[in-house]
């Protein structure tokens, strides 16, 4: 994800990449907490989606997407899941863990994604 199109408000924290897959974790300072938003794409991941709940569908370039949520009762955060596999290797997961109540939406991850550029258009880490 170029730099540019890094969403208002968050840092990069962290990232991995290789030739076949990234990881990039970005946090957000709240005043109820912190926010943290991460993205891998990866033709080899799995999702494990089993304690979560489906909370919306989208189409996508053709391809649907499903965005599921869960809750942490202990911790006080939800947290949404952004889940949009492109056959027959692409494979995108985006998180949201939030304070409860902070106010993003599955329609916040579906615009992470539609900002998100093919590789050979990504800039080098400086």
């Amino acid at each position: 994800m170029p730099f540019e199109n890094t969403p208002d408000g968050f840092r990069e924290v962290s990232h991995h990449y290789t030739k076949s897959e990234y990881m990039i974790s970005f946090r957000k300072a709240q005043d109820n907490g912190r926010v943290d938003l991460d993205i891998a794409e990866s033709p080899f991941t799995k999702f494990v989606v089993d304690e979560a709940d489906l909370v919306r569908e989208f189409d996508y370039r053709a391809i649907t997407g499903r965005i599921y949520t869960w809750h942490n009762a202990k911790r006080g955060e939800a947290t949404l899941n952004l889940i949009w596999l492109n056959p027959p290797q692409q494979r995108i997961s985006i998180y949201l863990t939030q304070p409860e109540g902070s106010g993003y939406s599955p329609g916040d991850l579906i615009g992470v994604l539609e900002s998100m550029q093919p590789a050979s258009y990504r800039r080098s880490i400086p």
